[in-house]
């Protein structure tokens, strides 16, 4: 499995070099939305929850799309995929609390957003607004305790 790469750091687009939203839909050729394919958002704030989601997505949901959002800073390479389910996006740290970026996660309209730290506050504003939708949300472990 080549889910990210640490020997060279790789850049993707994001929304200060393009002027675009952090999280896009993939689309086909033609520029129109891929058709019958849900959506998983997984929230990662660590190299062991990057592990825990890619396990997460190898072993249950190769047949979805996959966005991985991971923290600029907490992570220090660019995660990259040769998989053509799994893409990731690097986040601001002070996105989290933007009602802008949970509008974003709503217009993506995913069948699942997976997180893994409970108590944290920023993790707690977006559950918050997002169990308001038809969104699964779950909590994968996180590492910092048994289960």
């Amino acid at each position: 499995m080549t889910a990210y790469s640490p020997a060279t750091r790789h850049s993707l687009p994001n929304a200060k070099e393009n002027n675009s939203s952090p999280i896009s839909i993939k689309t086909t050729k033609r520029g129109s939305p891929i058709e019958n394919k849900k959506t998983n958002i997984f929230l990662v704030r660590t190299q062991y929850h990057a592990l825990m989601a890619f396990n997460t997505i190898f072993s249950n949901y190769k047949d979805y799309d996959n966005i991985v959002l991971y923290l600029k800073g907490r992570i220090n390479t660019n995660l990259i995929s040769d998989h053509s389910f799994i893409t990731f996006r690097e986040l601001e740290r002070n996105k989290l609390r933007n009602t802008n970026f949970v509008n974003e996660i709503k217009n993506i309209n995913p069948e699942r957003f997976f997180f893994f730290q409970e108590n944290c506050s920023e993790t707690l504003f977006l559950i918050n607004k997002l169990h308001k939708t038809d969104i699964t949300i779950s909590l994968l472990q996180d590492g910092t305790k048994p289960y």
